[in-house]
């Protein structure tokens, strides 16, 4: 072929897509090149047979018509499944009068990974973009995309815009952009993470808990999703779902594609049977829906376990109870029966002497005279609290009688001068002064005074018993001195124990789980103290607030009223005045005590 030729014709529609060989001028439209002896020969009417293409899709690329590097695809409009794949055909002619190494790489909304190129050949070009053909002056070649993208929710459903682009050093101010549309077809993928926890203790004492269902929208839709209790489950037991302060029978929520969410599900118990010889285990079917008709919907197992109020336990201690009972009241008697016997022969041959009944001895009256003008002595004020750590544990008052402290315990000033006391029928020395009459009975043996349970300093126990809870100690004793000031007998009008100050409620509750009796023992109130400080702990670390200042606040104000304020979106600053302050001062005392 001559390299003088004519300048190519204009097409009359440049946003018209055309084959190859329209864009050829005029006089070469009917030919094709053959090398044979260096010379071109004309060959009737060869032009292939091409079906319109559809109409140029809208789209955000720009198209750019080019008459040397001609392009032509065989659709505009392409739709694949994720996780599918569909063949993109593409032709391309050097239109020029030089030899040219073609470059054909992608543009748009797209990932080049999803493409693989593949030469008419049939044999696959390297994935890595861009790919490279050498094309002579009027040849042409044909290049096939295989497009698949992955099935994952980051490959969003919907139209994806592209573009083909072809250029050649050989031409540098020429190219050839041609826009497409890559539509991804939409699919649903609901996914279900095991309960948790996977069984769930219900009694009659525990009537209610909380479950969480984990899904994930692995789909590359948005999902909206719907969460119920099938009616099987609710004759017994009601299902709820979505926080605590406002649980809903029937669920909704939006997940976007990729989203994980983790579903409350509050459990609780209609009715609990009274009576069964062992635990017995349920499935609440929880109905799980989209509003998509692909998948249905599908249904996850609660798994329950529950007792009932009287086992095969209690039965058998009550038998026992009462067979032990009727064979201690047979014993009573025959020992009754025989003891009668022996004393009534004993009667008839020796006949007793007479009993003197002793005389009951009277009341002693003392006055106690209280002059008005003279002030009671005050308690001294209250050591630090690096003084009271090295003192030896304090122990409760025997019998409540103030004479008699236990070994640690003293008095620090009398409340009455021992010339206020008279003795009976004395005249009161002060005039006018309001007098007490105090009854004293007969003198009684005093019982002993219990020993100390721990021969320790309370140093000493604040350290054993933070290690056993991994507490730290410092604030264990920074704590029962904001309190109780280390008093182990301190009752407050809330009816609060001892050193850390424990309600009874909280006493009844967490006492047996240590084998704590006595609340007003030091080492058993800071031991049961510990093991409810640790809950606390847990159960906020659970709800993603570990800090100490948090297990504080809710030992003073309640878990209940800390949760509710955190799950309504406050923070620490939003906590009133005086429950900030009560952690911070323990958190500042702990920081004066001294390593050892």
């Amino acid at each position: 072929m001559s390299e003088d030729h004519e300048a190519p014709e204009e097409l009359s529609n440049p946003e018209q897509t055309a084959t190859p060989l329209d864009r050829l001028p005029s006089a070469l439209r009917n030919w094709q090149v053959i090398e044979i002896d260096g010379e071109a020969t004309r060959v009737e009417d060869a032009r292939p047979t091409v079906e319109p293409p559809a109409a140029t899709p809208s789209a955000a690329i720009p198209e750019h018509a080019d008459d040397v590097i001609v392009v032509g695809l065989d659709t505009r409009q392409l739709t694949v499944n994720a996780g599918g794949t569909v063949t993109w055909h593409c032709s391309l002619l050097n239109n020029g009068p030089s030899t040219a190494l073609f470059t054909v790489q992608l543009e748009g909304w797209v990932d080049e990974h999803w493409f693989t190129p593949i030469t008419e050949q049939n044999e696959p070009t390297p994935a890595v973009w861009p790919v490279q053909i050498l094309l002579q002056p009027g040849e042409r070649a044909n290049v096939g995309i295989e497009i698949a993208p992955p099935r994952a929710p980051e490959v969003s459903a919907g139209e994806h815009p592209l573009a083909l682009v072809v250029r050649a050093p050989e031409y540098p101010e020429r190219f050839n952009r041609l826009a497409a549309t890559l539509t991804i077809a939409p699919y649903t993928d609901l996914g279900f993470g095991p309960m948790q926890p996977k069984l769930l203790a219900i009694s009659w004492f525990k009537r209610s808990g909380l479950l969480s269902l984990p899904l994930t929208n692995r789909s590359n839709i948005k999902l909206n999703v719907r969460l119920q209790g099938l009616p099987k489950a609710k004759r017994q037991w009601q299902i709820e779902f979505g926080p605590v302060n406002a649980p809903q029978s029937h669920y909704t929520l939006t997940l976007q594609p990729g989203q994980k969410v983790q579903i409350p599900v509050h459990v609780s118990a209609r009715n609990l049977p009274l009576f069964a010889l062992r635990k017995r285990n349920a499935r609440l079917p929880i109905q799980v829906a989209t509003a998509e008709t692909s998948p249905p919907a599908r249904t996850i197992n609660a798994e329950i376990v529950y007792t009932s109020l009287i086992g095969p336990w209690q039965l058998t201690a009550v038998f026992s109870f009462f067979l032990l009972t009727i064979i201690g009241l047979g014993l009573a008697l025959i020992m009754g029966l025989l003891l009668w016997r022996s004393m009534f022969i004993a009667t008839k041959t020796n006949p007793p002497a007479p009993v003197q009944t002793p005389a009951i001895l009277p009341m002693i009256a003392l006055v106690v005279n209280v002059p008005a003008a003279t002030p009671i002595p005050s308690i001294a004020s209250k050591p630090p609290v690096n003084t009271l750590l090295g003192q030896t544990l304090q122990t409760p008052f025997v019998n409540g009688d103030l004479a008699n402290p236990g070994p640690a315990q003293t008095i620090t000033a009398p409340m009455v001068q021992a010339a206020q006391v008279t003795g009976p029928g004395t005249p009161a020395p002060f005039a006018n002064a309001p007098a007490a009459i105090v009854l004293v009975p007969t003198p009684q043996p005093v019982p002993k005074a219990q020993p100390v349970r721990h021969n320790m300093t309370y140093q000493q126990m604040f350290q054993e018993i933070g290690h056993s809870y991994d507490l730290n100690w410092r604030m264990l004793a920074a704590q029962a001195y904001i309190e109780s000031s280390f008093d182990s007998v301190a009752l407050s009008q809330q009816g609060a124990m001892g050193l850390m100050q424990i309600l009874p409620g909280t006493w009844q509750e967490w006492a047996p789980a240590v084998k704590a009796s006595d609340p007003m023992d030091s080492y058993s109130n800071v031991l049961v103290a510990a093991i409810y400080l640790d809950y606390l702990r847990t159960t906020l670390s659970q709800h993603g607030h570990p800090q100490v200042e948090w297990m504080l606040v809710a030992y003073n104000w309640g878990i209940d009223k800390v949760l509710r304020h955190l799950d309504s979106g406050q923070s620490w600053e939003d906590l009133p005045q005086e429950r900030r302050q009560y952690a911070e001062d323990i958190l500042r005392i702990a920081g004066t005590i001294p390593a050892n």
